[in-house]
């Protein structure tokens, strides 16, 4: 299933063995209403993914990421961020999966919760995935979900703003206050299914996509992948029975499959329009030796 390039932003590596880029956003309302909590109340500055994340990026790559949208790409160190939850709910966002999260991903030169599963035993083998129970590999497969659908419900909550020209958001319609609820413990998960993979390719575990709409798959729903760690989302009573066994929510599933196609799907649509920075192509010249257009995206 490939996700929709409507709106779509991402980053893409220098070709280095530990490269791995960021795309942070978040949004904002005017006043001081809470989006997660609904009170009013002082509001601090609230990336999508955290400084953690970012601190693995640099601390990897060495350098600031490439940031990649429908018109551009550039070397930038910019992070897009806003006033958007009070402390209390920014802690909750932290200790129930983002602090947790920080540790599990691609890390440059060593990836957790794929080394994790690959040495368990797993639910079953075929051609082209393996499928374990994270409880029995003992991954907190709670905390994974709760990160995944934050990310997911954070991009929502507004047209986020990419470059002076561009704007990336998902319509989840009734799914976006089920989602809130969920975030805040008041209720379980929404119905439907969450499909986590733990990528072995190296585009997959080098970037870093913003939730968008899956328009072309069996049936709608919403993707997102973080430095190698993909997440499916599919709401409502009409997700295919198939589609069940690899939930994470209902059966503590976690795929582990090679996620290059995906992405280079996703990467294909962007550098058809994508035009490199005078940075971008000094960056690659300096550190690589090589210029942008012998550095084809994805590839």
């Amino acid at each position: 299933m490939s996700a929709s390039a409507e709106g779509l932003s991402a980053t893409a590596p220098h070709r280095t063995a530990n490269s791995v880029d960021p795309f942070r956003s978040s949004c904002s309302l005017e006043g001081n209403w809470q989006f997660l909590c609904l009170q009013i109340l002082a509001r601090n500055s609230r990336p999508t993914v955290t400084a953690s994340f970012y601190r693995i990026i640099r601390n990897s790559q060495g350098s600031d990421p490439v940031i990649i949208t429908a018109n551009a790409a550039q070397v930038s160190s910019r992070q897009v961020t806003a006033h958007e939850l009070c402390w209390d709910c920014e802690q909750l966002f932290r200790q129930n999966g983002e602090d947790w999260m920080a540790r599990q991903v691609f890390q440059g030169a060593d990836f957790p919760l794929l080394n994790r599963l690959q040495f368990a035993i797993p639910a079953w083998e075929r051609h082209n995935h393996t499928a374990y129970s994270g409880s029995a590999c003992g991954v907190d497969t709670t905390k994974l979900v709760y990160f995944g659908a934050s990310v997911l419900w954070r991009s929502s909550l507004r047209h986020w703003t990419t470059s002076p020209t561009e704007t990336t958001t998902v319509d989840l319609r009734p799914n976006q206050e089920s989602l809130r609820t969920f975030l805040l413990g008041e209720t379980s998960f929404p119905a439907g299914v969450v499909i986590v993979t733990a990528c072995t390719d190296y585009e997959s575990q080098a970037c870093f996509f913003p939730p968008c709409a899956i328009r072309e798959g069996v049936v709608p729903g919403y993707s997102l992948l973080v430095l190698g760690v993909s997440f499916r989302f599919f709401f409502g009573p009409g997700v295919p029975a198939d589609f069940q066994r690899f939930c994470c929510v209902q059966h503590t599933r976690i795929v582990v499959a090679n996620h290059r196609e995906q992405s280079l799907h996703s990467y294909g649509h962007l550098s058809r329009t994508a035009k490199e920075s005078t940075g971008l192509k000094n960056a690659l010249r300096q550190q690589h030796g090589i210029s942008s257009e012998n550095y084809p995206m994805g590839t």
